[in-house]
């Protein structure tokens, strides 16, 4: 996952923050061959990590460094198939977003029904008025938390 920041996330100066896994109970690093990466986006090095973010915040395409990103921007700001398409991906990240925040709301409810007033996962679902794809979801995230 990457998340490119306005602003330094850990005020250290770099251009690039890379973060592993760490088991918090014991403090040992458990990677997963996944990292975590944010971009500095305040960096103003003179170097290509400076170059990059001085263009993720460059208006004009034409005044960027890096000619793949230039064309990508211009194509999504000037040509009508861009435009489109910026708009339908937009359109289904939310659409995703929204179906994930769904999902963890659902196993959320379904967990504290399970502990605080041990309904089984079936009367935990029913009394939330969970069906469908949604059900099916929910019983799939427990399985991997391995609850029941």
């Amino acid at each position: 996952m990457i998340f490119i920041c306005r602003h330094d996330p850990f005020g250290l100066g770099l251009p690039v923050y890379l973060l592993d896994r760490v088991l918090c109970q014991t403090g040992d690093i458990k990677s997963a061959g996944d990292y975590i990466i944010y971009l500095n986006g305040a960096y103003k090095g003179d170097d290509d990590y400076g170059r990059l973010m001085a263009d993720f915040h460059q208006v004009n395409y034409r005044d960027m460094h890096f000619p793949e990103l230039a064309e990508g921007v211009r194509f999504f700001k000037e040509d009508e198939g861009g435009r489109e398409n910026m708009c339908d991906a937009v359109k289904e990240y939310g659409r995703e977003q929204r179906e994930i925040a769904e999902k963890s709301a659902n196993v959320n409810a379904v967990k504290v029904l399970m502990t605080k007033f041990q309904f089984s996962l079936t009367e935990a679902m029913n009394e939330l008025h969970i069906q469908g794809k949604a059900r099916e979801a929910v019983e799939e995230e427990l399985k991997k938390e391995k609850v029941s």
